[in-house]
Parts: C-alpha cells; structure tokens; sequence
C-alpha cells in the first residue's frame, strides 16, 4: 500500500495507529537523489505489500508534516513500529539496503 502524505493528514491518527510498520520517504520534485531512489522505494512496496506502508511525502507540500518528523534533508527514510520510530536515514539507498531495514522489523 502507497499513500501520499498531504498537509492535512493527522500524524498520531493515521500513521503513528498503524497495525503495520509504516516506511516514510521523504522527497521533493527538485531532488534528484530522491528520483533515483523512488525506484528502489516502488520495488520496496511491491516486496512488502500488506506487509508494510509505504508514505511518499514532497516536503514541499508537506512542510508542517516534515517538521513534525524532523525531515530537514531529502531523500530521508523514517520507519515506524507501533507508533514508534525504529529507524531512520538520509540519502539515497538501494533497495537491498532498504529490504534490511524492513526485516529487522518484521
């Protein structure tokens, strides 16, 4: 499942209440690193459909909600388990990278 992050979406009722880990990537439409590693994130949700939820947030459109998770850098990657924050890091990753960091939380 991929869903768009959008100004107006409540934080602690959406995806901190997750029953499944929840991967935000943190992008914006200027940010090239990020291009390359969308590709990584589309294969990521494929890989784990239904397993976790996959967040895309422009931190241009979304720049309160950035704030909130302390997204001050793109690309950035935040997981969340039960509410809680297990992982996070900048930069461009592969999918192989990625695909660790889920299985830790699984």
């Amino acid at each position: 499942m991929t869903f768009w992050i959008a100004e107006n979406l409540d934080l602690e009722n959406g995806i901190l209440t997750s029953k499944l880990p929840v991967l935000i990537f943190a992008t914006a439409t200027w940010d090239n690193p990020g291009k390359l590693m969308r590709v990584a994130i589309d294969k990521i949700e494929k890989k784990y459909d239904y397993k976790i939820v996959v967040c895309i947030m422009d931190i241009d459109n979304a720049a309160d909600m950035a704030n909130k998770l302390g997204i001050n850098t793109v690309p950035t990657v935040r997981i969340f388990k039960d509410g809680v924050k297990v992982t996070e890091f900048d930069g461009n990753k592969s999918e192989a990278f990625l695909s660790k960091a889920i299985e830790k939380i699984l």
